[in-house]
Formats: structure tokens, sequence, C-alpha cells
């Protein structure tokens, strides 16, 4: 008995391959969800805080907006990096590494004073964030 095909992009009919069966630890596949969402969540926390720091240690509207760009662009160039040294070996401890970074990062923000340095939280939060780039493959 023939199988179906699957129809490609250039009009070729190419014969369907079964799914083979894979085993699956949900359980280290749930640490790594709630691992990469933690991570995540942490990044979305920054933009929240702008109201507060707009009111209370009055910063600018272009002070809170270049903190956005800081976490948004830190995070945007270090997970290239991350992706290829991922690619080159496995690195599994960077997931508990980010949470740590991301978290430590986004804390720091509401215990320092000056601006510079919730400017450089800022950007240690987003180089937390995108460590988890490749953990996805080595855990």
């Amino acid at each position: 008995m023939a199988e179906a095909g699957v129809q490609t992009a250039l009009g070729a009919s190419k014969p369907r391959q079964r799914a083979e069966s894979v085993d699956i630890d949900r359980r280290r596949l749930g640490v790594l969800t709630l691992g990469h969402f933690s991570v995540d969540y942490a990044l979305g926390v920054v933009p929240a805080l702008l109201p507060f720091l707009v009111s209370e240690r009055g910063y600018s509207l272009s002070q809170a907006s270049t903190l956005v760009l800081a976490v948004v662009a830190s995070s945007s160039i270090i997970q290239p990096i991350f992706g290829r040294l991922g690619d080159l070996r496995p690195m599994p401890w960077l997931l508990p590494l980010a949470l740590v970074m991301s978290g430590l990062g986004v804390a720091a923000i509401g215990f320092v004073s000056s601006y510079a340095a919730v400017l450089g939280a800022a950007v240690f939060a987003g180089w937390g964030s995108r460590r988890t780039t490749r953990t996805a493959r080595d855990t």
C-alpha cells in the first residue's frame, strides 16, 4: 500500500515519513519550560517597572525607554553568540545561570540608586535572558 505524499514548495511530492516513537522525559521538559518562562517573564517586568521609575525616581521618559532598549538590545546581541557556543559544545548549565542572571538583574533595578547602575542591571538581565537559547537541545 502506497503512503500519501507530502507536497513540497516546488510542487514535487515526497513520501511521508513515519514519526518515530520518542520517550519524552516530561519532568525535565517541565523544568525547562518553567525556567524559560521565568526568564522571559523577568524581561517583561522591566517595561512594567517604568511607571515606578518615572514617578518615584524622577527618570525622564527617554531614560526609562533607554532601559527597555538596554534589555532588548543586550539580549539580541548576546543571543547569536550563545547560539554559536551552544553549537560548538553542550552547555546544559546555562539555564540555571540564565535564571540567576535575569533575576538578579531585575532585582537590582529596584535596589540600586544611580541611573548608570540601573542601566547596567538592565543589560545584565538582558544577557541572562538569552542564555536559554541552546539549552533545549542540551538538556
